[in-house]
């Protein structure tokens, strides 16, 4: 008997023992906890946003019910930062591969994946004597090693234990999942966040099962519909197993461009599937003429005829209010997104420069810096900025806060540096607006 009919058969022994099984797993919701910074890479577009969980909460009622098998107990765990996830372990939509190699006193384990057309997420963890806790940057590259670009990366949880399982998810954003990569790993030890040159790098040839990767569904829309004045259109909608894309453009006229939508997706028997919170939230930009794709929650294993986009606000990009000046001196500022303000400037006698701003966060959805990732001098030189955030909100969904941001330059010599801004105004909505999707 191999796993898939033994956990079917232990389902079977469970039906009418654990009632609330089915119900947890398509209507608990559940909220990630993440702490520490986080690191907003340039590799994304502007609506692209890396974020690394550092610790997830537990469906109880998913564990128990996948006790007595450890295979599915094991990645049951290892997926509860993802509803879609979740769903696709109990659909029994996973790939094992127990792929191990070992380099010095290192062992790493590549042991699930859960593929489809347009995401892999693949499931590691480390065995080592020497190190108690290792992390990994990883990295896609074609199976004949040569460097792979068109996707983003969202690594696994940092500083925990060795045996723990961690996920590095990949999503293609205009290509299809190709039929094989190659994983790369680079090793290094965690030590209070610090991360010191790699110890071991590990290449992992991953081969993917067609039918995995043949997986997806798209449905043409084509509606539009104004909010705060500004027209928008939803012209199709992408169904995956592990998420779900809502295509929006929007039209010239429009005096704003749009830079963030908040929505929930509802089936018609009232099943909700929230926009992504974590990891990849969406990719593309009104500002440069692309259809921008929201990700959200799949409701791809659940049997819906029909489902709606439910949208409660949005933010916008005033045309003509791209940028803004900070005087470093001062603490003189241009223009400033709605509810942001200069906190603090802080330069160090290397010329390291750290500007704090205070902004507003709404809970649930992913967070949005006031600014992008890129500052310009007087003479128009570009230097390039990280930014950081303390993403343990607290905040739950819809709920406003404020949370405050540092935006660090390793060298700034200037007095004055121009921000480009992320957006300029926020709306959101006391009636709420919906669109028919399927």
């Amino acid at each position: 008997m191999n796993r898939n009919e033994e956990f079917a058969e232990f389902m079977r022994e469970l039906d009418g023992n654990v009632p609330e099984l089915t119900e947890s797993l398509q209507k608990g919701m559940q909220r990630k906890v993440r702490k520490q910074f986080l690191y907003q890479p340039l590799l994304c577009l502007a609506a692209v946003f890396v974020l690394f969980v550092l610790s997830v909460n537990l469906f109880a009622p998913v564990a128990y019910a996948c006790s007595k098998v450890p295979v599915l107990k094991e990645l049951a765990k290892a997926v509860t930062f993802s509803k879609s996830l979740s769903d696709a372990v109990e659909n029994e939509y996973v790939q094992e591969m127990n792929l191990k190699q070992t380099k010095g006193d290192i062992t790493a384990e590549i042991a699930y994946l859960i593929v489809d057309q347009k995401q892999v997420n693949v499931f590691y963890r480390f065995e080592s004597e020497k190190y108690e806790k290792l992390n990994a940057h990883c990295e896609a590259l074609h199976g004949n090693g040569e460097k792979m670009s068109g996707y983003s990366m969202v690594m696994g949880e940092y500083g925990v234990s060795n045996e723990e399982i961690r996920c590095a998810s990949m999503d293609f954003h205009e290509e299809n999942v190709p039929g094989e990569i190659c994983f790369r790993m680079d090793v290094f030890e965690h030590q209070d966040g610090e991360r010191d040159d790699y110890l071991e790098q590990f290449d992992f040839l991953l081969q993917f099962d067609p039918t995995f990767t043949a997986e997806g569904k798209k449905y043409p829309v084509n509606q539009s519909f104004v909010i705060d004045g500004q027209t928008l259109i939803v012209t199709g909608i992408e169904v995956y197993p592990t998420h779900m894309r809502v295509n929006v453009t929007d039209v010239p006229e429009n005096s704003a461009w749009f830079k963030e939508l908040r929505f929930y997706v509802e089936t018609e028997s009232g099943e909700r599937f929230l926009a992504s919170s974590n990891g990849v939230t969406a990719f593309g930009s009104s500002q440069n003429g692309d259809v921008v794709s929201y990700y959200a929650e799949s409701p791809y294993f659940y049997e819906a005829e029909h489902f709606k986009m439910v949208v409660t606000g949005a933010d916008w990009l005033e045309k003509g209010k791209e940028e803004t000046r900070v005087n470093l001196v001062t603490g003189e500022t241009g223009l400033l997104p709605e509810g942001t303000r200069l906190k603090d400037v802080q330069r160090e006698s290397d010329g390291r420069v750290k500007l704090v701003f205070e902004q507003t966060h709404i809970g649930g959805n992913s967070y949005r810096s006031a600014f992008g990732h890129q500052g310009y001098d007087e003479n128009g030189n570009r230097y390039d900025i990280m930014v950081m955030m303390d993403v343990d909100t607290h905040l739950g969904e819809g709920e406003e806060g404020i949370v405050t941001l540092g935006y660090v330059l390793e060298e700034f010599p200037y007095e004055e540096i121009r921000l480009e801004l992320q957006y300029s105004k926020r709306c959101r909505l006391e009636k709420e607006i919906i669109v028919k999707l399927k």
